[in-house]
């Protein structure tokens, strides 16, 4: 299943990542890093996500270098999508019981491809007096989860916050 719910306030998002993301790691007393990926990500030189610089992200500040990335900032915008994909349950019980690293790692590799895809079709709004239109960009900022809390039965959640 694929869930994309808009995301609509940077205060919003930077408390949604620092309550609930960045904890889901302590809740099995493990540290489970995330990281940026896509182009963008790489041109700005981002690596592992934290709550610091995921903050500025969404405040359309640059991590790295604390320039402006965009010259507006308001505070209802989108501000990204949080696109989570959960496996059936099937598979969850299947990989659980049979222990097969091979099953999940198939999984986090077609999530991978369809970021891939994902970041293929990202265009930018650029508007004018008169007219609206978008312009591709196929460069794209995302920040994976991996998460095994959805269910009572640990299994792969994958969450993606894409800038």
């Amino acid at each position: 299943m694929i869930r994309i719910t808009v995301s609509t306030s940077a205060a919003a998002a930077a408390a949604y990542h620092k309550s609930s993301l960045s904890k889901q790691g302590e809740y099995y007393k493990a540290k489970i890093k995330s990281y940026y990926h896509g182009k963008l990500a790489q041109s700005l030189g981002l690596h592992e996500v934290n709550d610091d610089n995921f903050s500025e992200l969404v405040n359309h500040i640059n991590p790295v270098t604390k320039d402006r990335l965009t010259p507006l900032n308001k505070d209802r915008r989108r501000v990204g999508y949080d696109i989570t994909t959960l496996p059936p349950k099937s598979f969850s019980i299947l990989a659980e019981f049979r222990n097969d690293q091979d099953l999940i790692n198939a999984f986090r590799e077609a999530n991978d491809l369809m970021m891939v895809e994902v970041e293929r079709l990202i265009v930018a709004q650029k508007n004018s007096q008169t007219e609206r239109f978008f312009e591709e960009t196929m460069t794209g900022c995302w920040a994976s989860f991996h998460h095994t809390v959805g269910r009572p039965v640990e299994h792969d959640y994958i969450g993606k916050i894409v800038m």
